[in-house]
């Protein structure tokens, strides 16, 4: 199969952020706790590196040094550690990149690092600082509660070029898939030029040609001028016949016509009375099994067991991701895909380990050819199981490994035409560059007890904004209490109320699939799995309840939601003959609302969750969330 997308081939700029990177002068610029020092007797390639050494796990020292990021572009960062006798719960020595906002402290990038007795290795990162950042720097240092000796050097901060001419296609939405005969919507391209362009052009000294074209015709243009790096076109498909159409985009130079850049992309056109796939994606973003819309509400799984199929399905879960895909050999993986379709349940298959090097490869994957075959192997021989949703392909690899990612991607959906691929980020500033790896994405803030509930809503929201308008998002709610791994953390578990809102929060930001983390932590809850498990079952059966609305055809109705704070309040609805559902939730620790403006004779039913309201807003408590049916003419 040809490209949906152009391969975001990324060139790093040649300069170093960092001075003195390699220590052979005094660590000018540097903010050093006491416990870094000046090394002039071990480096990575000479004599000189800081070393860090800290014998007191309560104390949690740090050497930053301030960078000159520019928000909206990407960075890699990398340093070379060496370690002696580190020890710890976590992952031991490493670096960051972190950045703050008007209010403080805004997020960063944390790339794991080792413990022990390790020789030189390297610590790479990639980082897209959001808009909102007005500052950033670097951090050396050994994770919280760790002890023991390291060195750092080479430290790196390099610019990563996006390439001259970058596009996804937003609409078709789903592997440029069109029905013949048939008008349809305008093809819409988001475009991006980057600043790398021949002859020391700029975005303005180019223009943008996307045609529709059969073979070597082109059955229609459309032309722009960019007026920035980013843009979107729109070109009028009309009636098309069955059979393989192309979009061809050019960048070309505006004052003699060279062509600095290329991008194709296929259309699909097919019969619409051929049989439905077993699993698509419509036009809205809905997943569909043999044309029905079906919305994946699931758990995460390390391996599967039978008792735990027919509990999980008996609990209102209609979609298990296990972990253990792979296990067992090709019998195995048969015999569970059997146990699954047996439950009545789909399983999203991962794939996601199987690639070269990376921490979770199976050990006899010696090269990526190897994994490459391994995955297509399991493919190929399990494409056509009835209990087969989705493939997973990525579970928070970085954005350094796109092309291999993309490559992945396009193979997968070259053998597999009738499953769509799913992966899942917490890279949440850098979505927009995965947007060619999957056809579904999804992202999985585990905020609770650290951090805002809000944070569900906050990262749907951005990854939706990445995927585009009909784009579709399949999102991971925390079911797990974080004590299960930080062993010094106090067991704080999400609340019902708390597990609701973030639930909800979700659905009213664009969520059109929910698969929680974890059923195997439950397991292990401090509290015990009963009362959880409970929790868990309560916001499923209130989904399940919501979802003739969730998954309805009809229009949006128009009824205006006004929530008091677009960033801890969110809402939506959705309309269904005749009734409107409205799902409102806040995220904030104070109080929030939704304003709306009631018609004439309409009545107020609540469906699940907590809040109060009038004829002119919905009045939601701390972390409170509701589900409200509106009836009536």
């Amino acid at each position: 199969m040809s490209s949906l997308l152009l391969a975001l081939t990324l060139f790093a700029a040649p300069v170093n952020l960092v001075p003195n990177a390699n220590f052979a002068a005094d660590p000018t610029g540097w903010n050093l706790p006491r416990q870094v020092t000046l090394d002039t007797t071990v480096g990575h390639g000479d004599q000189r590196s800081l070393k860090f050494h800290n014998a007191d796990a309560a104390a949690y020292p740090m050497a930053t040094y301030p960078l000159p990021l520019v928000p909206g572009r990407l960075y890699r960062f990398s340093v070379w550690v060496r370690t002696q006798g580190v020890t710890g719960e976590e992952s031991g020595a490493t670096t960051c990149i972190e950045f703050d906002g008007p209010k403080g402290w805004l997020g960063g990038a944390y790339p794991s690092g080792r413990k022990g007795d390790a020789d030189w290795f390297q610590v790479v990162g990639d980082i897209t600082l959001p808009d909102e950042a007005t500052a950033s720097h670097l951090t050396l240092y050994l994770r919280k509660g760790c002890t023991g000796t390291a060195w750092f050097d080479d430290v790196e901060v390099i610019e990563v070029l996006p390439p001259p001419l970058s596009a996804y296609l937003e609409r078709p939405n789903y592997r440029g898939r069109v029905p013949a005969g048939t008008d349809l919507p305008d093809a819409v391209v988001r475009v991006r030029v980057g600043r790398n362009l021949a002859g020391d052009r700029t975005p303005a000294d180019t223009q943008l040609k996307l045609s529709l074209a059969v073979a070597d015709r082109n059955l229609r243009t459309v032309d722009l001028v960019p007026t920035g790096p980013k843009v979107t076109m729109k070109l009028p498909l009309g009636k098309l016949d069955k059979g393989y159409h192309e979009l061809r985009l050019r960048l070309l130079a505006k004052n003699d016509g060279s062509q600095l850049a290329a991008w194709d992309a296929p259309l699909n056109v097919y019969d619409p009375k051929d049989p439905p796939l077993a699993v698509d994606i419509d036009d809205d973003g809905y997943c569909r099994v043999a044309g029905k819309r079906f919305f994946p509400l699931g758990l995460y799984l390390g391996g599967v067991k039978p008792e735990d199929l027919a509990r999980i399905a008996a609990g209102g879960f209609n979609t298990i991701m296990p972990y253990g895909s792979t296990d067992g050999g090709d019998a195995g993986v048969k015999a569970r895909l059997d146990a699954v379709a047996a439950a009545r349940l789909k399983i999203i298959f991962s794939i996601k380990d199987l690639y070269h090097g990376t921490e979770w490869s199976p050990k006899e994957i010696t090269a990526p050819a190897e994994a490459d075959a391994r995955a297509e192997h399991y493919v190929t021989t399990f494409r056509d199981h009835p209990a087969l949703l989705a493939w997973y392909l990525n579970d928070e690899l970085p954005v350094a490994m796109h092309d291999t990612l993309a490559a992945r991607y396009r193979r997968v959906a070259t053998l597999d035409p009738s499953h769509p691929t799913w992966s899942v980020l917490y890279q949440v500033n850098q979505m927009e560059q995965y947007v060619d790896t999957a056809d579904v994405l999804g992202s999985d803030p585990y905020p609770i007890p650290d951090a805002p509930a809000a944070m569900a809503g906050q990262w749907t929201t951005l990854t939706a904004a990445a995927k585009g308008p009909w784009g579709p998002i399949w999102q991971v709610p925390q079911a797990h209490d974080w004590s299960v791994y930080k062993k010094d953390a106090k067991p704080h578990p999400p609340t019902l109320q708390e597990e609701r809102t973030m639930t909800y929060q979700r659905l009213a930001a664009g969520a059109q699939g929910l698969i929680f983390y974890s059923w195997f932590d439950l397991q292990r809850d401090p509290g015990g799995f009963a009362p959880r498990w409970q929790d868990l079952c309560i916001v499923a059966d209130e989904v399940n309840n919501l979802m003739p609305w969730l998954l309805s055809t009809e229009p949006a109705p128009d009824l205006k939601l006004a929530p008091s704070n677009l960033k801890t309040v969110y809402a939506r609805t959705w309309q269904r003959e005749g009734q409107t559902l409205v799902i409102a939730a806040n995220g904030a620790d104070q109080p929030g609302r939704v304003g709306w403006t009631l018609p004439a004779g309409r009545t107020v039913r609540r469906l699940s969750g907590q809040a109060t309201w009038t004829g002119e807003a919905v009045e939601l408590p701390t972390n409170g969330a509701v589900a409200l049916l509106v009836e009536g003419k």
